[in-house]
């Protein structure tokens, strides 16, 4: 056979599909190149990788335009409304967009988790990482009076129970002290600005937990998440006890929930018995921090062996054990000085709700909107959650767990106002639950997907979002500070010597954050004796008061403190004594006092007859 003839038999091959023909050498050499690449480019399909990539476009999308139109922000420009006074409409876009991209994806037939958490995870860097990007100071006077606690432990190695009832619950502030001195920090003050973002974060694992012990839907489980999320009005997560013992809370339940509660998830016993373990230290540690938390979490656990079969018999005991044995032996000067002011709240549920509700209500009018927009989004939530509990006893559903823990914490109510914040707690503790039955409602709307139910709870979503952004935020006109607050607190503290009196005219005030127990804090409106002279009368009376305040102290080491944090405060609140407005402008109009520090926000007054004060 001629070479003609084999190279026309080859190719008539090749054209019937035979295979088992030598390959021409040129083909074998166009093929060894292809061989030597990385098996994984060579298995890369651009289309399904397109389609993989798809789910990141909103979020990611969001996230940019999110930041971007923040940068655009004159935090000056906050007014009564809060931060939704300020925010341009390209900041608002992605929340809306956001928002849709999760209902879409809600609304198919095989919704993954994963695209889902994509979106949750996105509004939660949205909608509390916003102050952190905006506000040029960390904001709550409170954050700044625990980094002060935190440092008196640090330079002091030691508790002063004598100094205030914080020293009482010292927890939080001895982790503190640690972590700072480990990570070589001066002081605390730098994790203020990211509190609210990081113990969001936090929140999410034991969140899921806990939602994923109540429900096998994982529908309901990311709807739940961002419901919880987009209804958090709370601001309890700010760098503060309150925060940590919040997500050691909801620690405990998801423990308890997930493996000690029917249906239990299978484990070994010496797992099963380490999780134990884990739960009862996170509640030693609970009680440890915090005065209020360890009552909730004593609700939540009786609450659950009593009415959801919960296994864990014991621990309700050793939770009352822990809380009796906290207050008997380490609480024992502040309970001695304080016990009957706290029994006599005792069942004054009157006196509670005036507290926390009649008593917000008053001052500016774009306040009082934002005190409506609170309690209009903690009633949605509640009312939703009331249709889903319907919903899931209709298609009999259990529902005995989610319901013993969302009403576990109500009867805080009967035991103290807690400062007229009981009821911001209350609502707090039990969020997590009331979103899992709002989700569970809403839900039930997408079960068949079409596009009128995904828009409608789009549209259910967003209007909670916005009622979130009044609630929420409202009040950074007097919760942010400015640069010029800021450095007058320092200016405050270089002036004043060791064991000053400082007086602030009213508030919130950047202060205490350094020399906690150095200095003694006061406010004017607790030192003036008697009310403020009624409008009208000559501004001398309260001069002369103020200088009778001051004289009475070590000469030259009194000062007072106004600053534009502490009008905005008045302006938005109100206030039951002498506006710190009013203050300014005597003090600065009287020849009794002299400026000894002044920047266009902040001014320190000292009394001319004292010694002056060296800046």
């Amino acid at each position: 056979m001629t070479p003609t003839t084999e190279t026309r038999q080859a190719r008539r091959g090749d054209a019937q599909g035979i295979t088992d023909l030598p390959m021409p050498a040129v083909e074998a050499r166009t093929e060894e190149p292809r061989a030597r690449l990385p098996p994984i480019l060579g298995r890369v399909d651009l289309g399904e990788t397109a389609r993989a990539a798809a789910p990141l476009i909103v979020p990611a999308a969001a996230l940019l335009v999110w930041a971007l139109s923040l940068r655009r922000i004159s935090p000056d420009a906050i007014g009564a409304t809060g931060l939704v006074s300020v925010l341009p409409a390209t900041a608002l876009v992605p929340l809306v967009a956001v928002t849709a991209g999760f209902c879409v994806n809600l609304g198919r037939r095989r919704a993954a988790g994963w695209v889902l958490g994509l979106h949750v995870l996105a509004l939660v860097v949205m909608l509390y990482s916003v102050t952190a990007i905006v506000e040029p100071e960390p904001a709550f006077e409170p954050a700044y009076r625990h980094v002060g606690i935190a440092d008196f432990i640090a330079r002091t190695g030691g508790l002063d129970t004598t100094i205030d009832a914080y020293f009482n619950w010292p927890g939080f502030f001895v982790v503190v002290a640690l972590l700072t001195r480990l990570a070589g920090l001066r002081d605390a003050l730098p994790l203020v600005r990211w509190a609210p973002l990081a113990f969001n974060l936090l929140y999410l694992a034991p969140l899921l937990l806990i939602l994923r012990s109540l429900t096998n839907d994982r529908r309901v489980v990311w709807v739940a998440l961002f419901l919880f999320y987009a209804t958090n009005w709370t601001a309890q997560d700010y760098f503060s006890p309150q925060a940590t013992a919040y997500l050691l809370l909801l620690v405990v339940f998801g423990i308890l929930l997930r493996w000690f509660t029917p249906p239990v998830a299978p484990v070994p016993p010496a797992p099963r018995a380490a999780l134990l373990a884990v739960a009862i230290v996170a509640s030693a540690a609970i009680v440890a921090m915090h005065q209020l938390t360890p009552f909730a979490l004593l609700a939540g656990v009786l609450a659950l062996v009593l009415f959801a079969g919960c296994t864990a018999r014991l621990v309700p005991a050793l939770v009352t054990a822990l809380i009796a044995g906290w207050l008997a032996f380490m609480t024992i000067g502040f309970m001695s000085g304080n016990l009957h002011s706290l029994l006599s709240a005792v069942g004054d549920l009157g006196g509670t709700l005036s507290s926390n509700v009649a008593a917000r209500i008053g001052g500016d009018p774009g306040h009082r909107l934002v005190v409506d927009a609170r309690l209009a989004l903690t009633a949605a939530v509640w009312g939703l959650a009331a249709l889903g509990w319907w919903r899931l006893r209709r298609d009999r559903r259990p529902v005995r767990a989610a319901t013993a823990l969302f009403l576990a914490p109500f009867p805080l109510l009967v035991l103290q106002p807690y400062g007229g914040e009981i009821l911001i707690r209350v609502a707090l503790f039990a969020l997590p639950f009331a979103a899992y039955f709002a989700a569970a409602g809403l839900v039930a709307l997408t079960r068949t997907p079409s596009v009128f139910r995904s828009l409608s709870t789009g549209a259910v979503m967003v209007g909670l979002l916005a009622a979130f952004m009044f609630a929420r935020y409202g009040n950074d006109r007097m919760d942010a500070f400015s640069p010029g607050d800021v450095v007058g607190v320092r200016a405050l503290y270089r002036i004043a010597p060791p064991g000053s009196e400082l007086i602030a005219a009213s508030e919130p005030l950047p202060w205490q954050y350094r020399d906690y127990a150095g200095y003694t804090y006061q406010r004017l409106t607790t030192l003036l004796p008697g009310p403020p002279p009624p409008r009208g009368r000559p501004h001398r009376p309260l001069t002369y008061r103020i200088r009778d305040v001051l004289a009475s102290t070590v000469p030259g080491r009194a000062f007072v403190i106004v600053t534009r944090s502490q009008i905005a405060g008045d302006d938005l609140v109100g206030t039951s004594g002498t506006p710190a407005r009013l203050v300014m402008q005597r003090l600065d109009a009287s020849r009794l006092f002299r400026v000894a520090y002044a920047n266009p926000d902040a001014r320190i007054y000292v009394l001319r007859s004292t010694p002056a004060a060296r800046g």
